[in-house]
């Protein structure tokens, strides 16, 4: 991998990070400080209080599911 660049050259990272290929995930990196922002802004016991909710809606659904809607049939035919 690159470590700096100029205009007349640039220079290498040492082995082995010499070899990594790509870039540094930068973007990535600025998106889950903006995630750690919004959650702490929301406060993380309102998220942890929501994530159990969520958990327990969802272990009543998979103990008792509705049933699915009656499809209407249908018939084709290929001439």
């Amino acid at each position: 991998m690159i470590q700096d660049v100029f205009l007349d050259r640039s220079t290498y990272n040492q082995p082995p990070n010499r070899f990594e290929a790509g870039t540094p995930a930068i973007a990535e990196a600025v998106g889950l400080g903006a995630a750690c922002d919004y959650l702490s802004g929301i406060g993380m016991d309102v998220v942890e209080h929501h994530e159990l909710e969520l958990g327990k809606y969802l272990y009543q659904r998979v103990l008792h599911p509705s049933p699915l809607p009656a499809c209407p049939r249908v018939r084709m035919s290929v001439h």
